[in-house]
């Protein structure tokens, strides 16, 4: 971005103003920012930011993970961890159940904290299963709406059950 005032060089002071609601930029480069009375005294730099990062990488070491004890291999197909870790296949449905203790927290890393493997879903299966994890949202709903004597609420949710068994049927 070029300086606004001189409009030759590189502009690095940036100045945001905000009056009665309206917000005016200026970009200025150094030299015209003091011209104009701006006291300009960059307090973070990039590379001071990265100095110190490296500073306290250095003087802290990183402590090593505890290494777990690797798991036997998957009775079914053979497949180690060591193999799963760098193909980033498994093996066989068993592996799933067989290495759970180590897949769990490294699915969570990745996926979040929800973890539960579904598979794939032939096409037009997926519809139904869609609809039925809908009606069972709703009826867990419409129990906890019960327990609260929320009954009309409840009415509503269950006419919304029935209106989708219908169209499942």
């Amino acid at each position: 971005m070029i300086c606004e005032a001189c409009q030759q060089k590189l502009a690095t002071v940036h100045l945001t103003e905000i009056v009665q609601k309206t917000k005016r930029e200026t970009h200025l480069c150094e030299e015209c920012a003091r011209e104009k009375g701006i006291s300009y005294s960059p307090q973070f730099t990039v590379k001071g930011f990265l100095s110190g990062l490296a500073k306290k990488a250095a003087a802290k070491p990183a402590a090593a993970p505890p290494r777990a004890e690797a798991p036997e291999p998957c009775p079914s197909c053979g497949l180690t961890f060591a193999e799963f870790r760098q193909s980033g296949r498994l093996g066989c449905p068993t592996d799933y159940d067989h290495f759970e203790e180590q897949l769990v927290p490294l699915l969570k890393k990745i996926h979040g904290e929800e973890v539960q493997h579904t598979g794939r879903v032939p096409g037009g299966v997926s519809e139904r299963l869609e609809l039925e994890r809908r009606i069972e949202a709703l009826q867990k709903e419409l129990d906890a709406a019960v327990a609260r004597e929320e009954y009309e609420r409840a009415a509503e949710l269950r006419d919304r059950i029935k209106a989708l068994r219908a169209e499942d049927a």
